[in-house]
């Protein structure tokens, strides 16, 4: 079977069920001198059967996304029949879509009224009310469907978000109530309690909701970590840490509630039993961005951060020793410890651990470079030019790498090479004069050194008559 036949048999499925509870457009009956009861019922026929082709497509042009071609055939259908229930609720849906909402929710409530027997009409229409801020009238579309049957979860909950959003919190409990003898608690029922407790600013109802969450479902950590946060919002560090000890002895494998312990413990002041805590985090095998990113909060590293104090370089250093050796196979670890031992201005150190981590991983152009500026530092002239050889094989566009052989090439004499490296920086550079000024006076000093006075002192003129800013 074809997917368009398909589609037309749903469809005229779908019509022809709809459809039987639509009123017709009624209009003066032909007397019988001008139609015989036959020609009437044929006309009535073929009328049918052209809406219900006009549906169909519409049907078919909705499936294959085309929404202005499929509401043209829906209203062509209105046209033809205004009780057509089934085209208004389409109509409604596509200007719905297409944000039109308050255009929308008349076709709603046209299908609605058409066939109230359909929940789906009757849905749409409450939802349409609700997004047009009538959200009183929602509410009672929803009562009615929740009342037609009473253990229906789902009506339930239209029900209470529509009151919810009319202020009235306490019905709103009250069906969520219905809803917990009908099927007990969730996680769902729980989060909903919990946003109409802070719409309440009801503090202790919130707080109940989750201790009664975490007592149906112990092994769940989640509600855990939910209620921890739920203290540490309300500035109550103590309830928080002893929520964070008891996942610890219940998960004494989990990374998070260590982590957290240690957060609570270091805004309060607490830097001994923070560390601590953060220690034992570190030696479990989970959790490598979260410790990564603790690491960074507690112990800035960029380039425009205060310098660390000893002891927390010394601090930061064990952290990421202990995250070498538990994570020997991720590149982050190494990175970060590089980044920590280049701004105590280790710069061996630094390095061997920044080309550890470009082992394990594709580094960023930035890792290579602050190899290359460490070489230079160093004044290591042979690590300089293999270094630069692999960057410029990874990034040929870059100017640095040439930069930086080039200058060795001039340190060694090789002119020639130090020219042909500088004037390649020179054409890549884009829009960084600090740096076109270092690459031009490296040319000049090769220019002199081959005896080429004159692009010497034409470079010389044009650094004499460069702008102070572009």
């Amino acid at each position: 079977m074809s997917k368009i036949f398909f589609i037309l048999v749903i469809c005229s499925v779908f019509l022809a069920g709809a459809c039987k509870h639509h009123k017709r457009a009624s209009g003066p009956a032909p007397s019988d001198q001008e139609t015989s009861a036959s020609d009437r019922e044929n006309g009535m026929t073929a009328g049918k059967a052209t809406e219900e082709e006009t549906f169909v497509q519409g049907c078919i042009e909705k499936t294959l996304g085309n929404d202005r071609l499929a509401l043209g055939f829906f209203q062509e259908c209105l046209h033809m029949n205004p009780g057509n229930a089934a085209a208004n609720y389409e109509v409604a849906g596509l200007y719905a879509k297409s944000g039109q909402k308050d255009r929308a929710v008349g076709y709603a409530k046209t299908a609605s009224t058409l066939n109230p027997a359909n929940p789906w009409y009757r849905i749409r229409y409450a939802e349409l009310l609700l997004e047009t801020g009538q959200h009183e009238a929602a509410a009672k579309i929803y009562k009615a469907l929740s009342d037609s049957q009473p253990d229906n979860v789902d009506y339930l909950f239209y029900y209470a978000s529509a009151l919810v959003k009319t202020g009235k919190f306490d019905d709103a409990l009250s069906v969520y109530a219905r809803i917990e003898s009908i099927e007990g608690i969730s996680d769902t029922l729980a989060f909903s309690r919990i946003l109409v407790y802070r719409a309440k600013n009801d503090p202790a109802g919130e707080e109940k909701t989750i201790r009664d969450l975490l007592m149906a479902f112990p092994e769940n950590t989640k509600h855990y970590y939910l209620l921890a946060d739920f203290y540490a919002s309300r500035n109550q560090q103590e309830k928080a840490a002893e929520v964070c000890r008891k996942m610890i002895s219940k998960f004494p494998t989990l990374v998070m509630p260590r982590l957290l312990l240690a957060e609570i413990y270091a805004a309060q002041n607490q830097s001994r039993p923070a560390f601590s805590e953060a220690a034992k985090a570190f030696a479990l095998p989970d959790g490598m961005q979260e410790k990564i990113a603790l690491v960074k909060n507690w112990y800035p590293v960029s380039d425009t951060s205060a310098a660390l104090s000893p002891a927390q370089q010394k601090e930061a250093d064990s952290l990421c020793s202990i995250l070498r050796r538990v994570h020997p196979d991720d590149a982050g670890t190494f990175f970060l410890s590089g980044d920590y031992l280049y701004k105590e201005e280790k710069w061996k150190e630094a390095r061997e651990l920044y080309r550890k981590g470009i082992l394990l991983s594709d580094a960023s152009y930035e890792l290579f470079l602050r190899i290359l500026l460490i070489n230079d530092r160093l004044k290591d002239h042979a690590a300089q030019l293999k270094d630069c050889a692999l960057v410029i094989e990874s990034y040929p566009t870059q100017p640095e790498p040439y930069y930086y052989r080039g200058m060795v090439h001039y340190i060694n004499k090789d002119y020639q090479k130090a020219i042909a490296d500088l004037e390649t920086a020179k054409d890549l550079n884009f829009q960084n004069r600090p740096q076109e000024l270092k690459i031009m006076l490296g040319l000049i000093e090769a220019y002199r050194a081959t005896g080429d006075h004159l692009k010497a002192d034409d470079l010389a003129e044009k650094i004499k008559n460069m702008p102070e800013t572009e």
